[in-house]
């Protein structure tokens, strides 16, 4: 294919397409029917793929645009409006968002089916705010953050009815989190600015602070497969640091870094939207300066070094959400 070829609304979505998990957080949404700019994508250039594997991304507008996945060439774009984004090991993407209404925010999720657009199930679960999610991939259980003034985390059993509500022991905001391969929940969040990181052992009822020798600004925590990955964000450049954990303590054992990314605002590692999957990492640029903000590129992981495949996405990708295709 070349390089300006686009796929729009061509490729055949079956039953076969499988995603993974992955968060974010944007705005509030507000009316689903709202005007929405619709995203553009341009100039990917294909790399190799070996199924049919999609990537979900949701924009700083609300909107959901789905590429191919390592491709990045665009297919469709979903009819929902969200602020964050998960999805299970059976391809199911779920979306979080929440409304102010004159009794306060009330939260929902929306389900689409495996490489769908539309919305095929939405439940709201009273006056929370939610964030990011994950989805545990031994049970089916999700779970959501809530980024209220009395934050916890809420899971739902096999994605369904009323959650579950757990908080971390000197947790006062919450931020990035994700499932292992075990069920083994992990999140990040902070006290006074002190950053932490916290597990929620499969089957427990209680999270455990886990500690190590210092926590990076993490703006973003996915699974890779044998550790967890970090997207840390700073000031002149970003990182995926690998960090094993062993019962109570965790260690960095290995550190992705990209050639041309910085962490600063505006951009992408900020906002800690990225996607590790089938040995790649997808993440947005970080600051003007140094890549264009609205440029998504794909990386070898975890050799990392310069981007294997890039397409341009509009609105600005300072603000996305990724949920990919498996890391199969």
């Amino acid at each position: 294919m070349s390089t300006s070829t686009l796929i729009r609304y061509s490729l055949s979505i079956g039953a076969a397409v499988l995603l993974a998990n992955c968060g974010g957080s944007q705005p509030p949404i507000g009316a689903p029917g709202a005007m929405l700019q619709r995203a553009s994508i341009a100039n990917a250039r294909q790399a190799s793929s070996s199924g049919n594997d999609l990537l979900y991304v949701l924009l700083s507008d609300g909107k959901v645009d789905i590429l191919t996945y390592p491709g990045l060439a665009y297919v469709n774009q979903s009819d929902s409006v969200a602020r964050g984004m998960c999805s299970n090991s059976a391809g199911d993407v779920f979306l979080t968002w929440y409304e102010i209404t004159g009794g306060g925010d009330t939260g929902y999720i929306a389900e689409l089916a495996p490489g769908g657009t539309k919305t095929i199930r939405t439940w709201s679960y009273g006056h929370h705010v939610p964030g990011r999610c994950s989805a545990d991939p031994t049970t089916g259980n999700l779970a959501v953050t809530d980024e209220g003034s009395d934050g916890n985390v809420a899971i739902f059993h096999a994605a369904k009815g009323r959650p579950t509500y757990y908080t971390a022991s000197g947790f006062k905001a919450y931020a990035a989190l994700a499932y292992d391969d075990r069920g083994n929940l992990f999140i990040t969040g902070s006290d006074a600015g002190t950053k932490k990181l916290a597990e929620l052992p499969k089957s427990s009822s209680k999270f455990r602070n886990i500690t190590m020798k210092s926590v990076p600004s993490i703006t973003g925590l996915q699974w890779d497969g044998k550790y967890l990955a970090f997207l840390v964000s700073k000031p002149t450049h970003a990182t995926v640091d690998r960090v094993e954990v062993s019962g109570s303590t965790g260690r960095v054992v290995g550190i992705t870094r990209f050639n041309g990314l910085v962490g600063k605002n505006p951009g992408g590692p900020s906002k800690g939207a990225f996607w590790i999957g089938g040995g790649y990492v997808v993440l947005p640029p970080g600051d003007t300066r140094a890549r264009n903000p609205q440029e998504l590129d794909l990386w070898n992981y975890p050799a990392g070094g310069d981007p294997v495949a890039t397409a341009t996405v509009n609105p600005y990708v300072s603000a996305l959400t990724v949920g990919v295709g498996s890391s199969r």
